[in-house]
């Protein structure tokens, strides 16, 4: 029965968004500005330097330290008339040589409920290959800009995690 007005509500999401398009209106406010991200950033007390990237995308990188990490960026895609439907969020933590497949695969895992994935970036075999973790999310209305300081927040949670995982190698 859930599935079924799952279904219902997902037909009228469709129908109301092709005959809004078709009665030639406006494509509605979405994502997030440079802006937003900068004060978002400033209001959970940290500070960030800006720069972008080669497709003029902007990106953050975070001042300080959290645990054990080198960097942590905030990547905004997808943009369009100054507004980021995605933002990924990254931690670098260089190359970690304990570090195991099977660690990062238990971190990755569904069961653990974390919402970053864990990665070696030089391939999940190389011992020298830096490590790291990312998240990223999609706002697709001028009102979910408002999660972008809980969704920093999170993953700040588990930069700190995984700086404890590293330690216990």
């Amino acid at each position: 029965m859930k599935f079924r007005n799952l279904a219902v509500a997902a037909v009228i999401g469709v129908i109301v968004a092709v005959s809004t398009q078709a009665a030639g209106a406006a494509e509605p406010h979405v994502g997030v500005s440079a802006a937003e991200v900068s004060k978002v950033i400033k209001k959970l007390g940290l500070k960030a330097e800006q720069f972008k990237d080669a497709k003029g995308n902007p990106h953050f990188v975070l001042k300080g330290k959290f645990d054990g990490e080198k960097d942590v960026a905030i990547f905004m895609e997808d943009c369009k008339a100054g507004r980021c439907v995605d933002v990924t969020f990254y931690a670098d933590f260089g190359a970690v040589p304990k570090m195991t497949a099977a660690t990062l695969n238990e971190w990755n895992h569904i069961d653990s409920k974390l919402r970053s994935k864990a990665f070696r970036s030089d391939g999940i075999d190389n011992k020298n290959g830096p490590v790291g973790i990312s998240s990223t999310v999609s706002y697709l209305d001028s009102h979910s800009s408002h999660a972008l300081g809980m969704q920093l927040g999170l993953f700040l949670v588990e930069v700190k995690m995984f700086g404890a995982t590293i330690q216990k190698l």
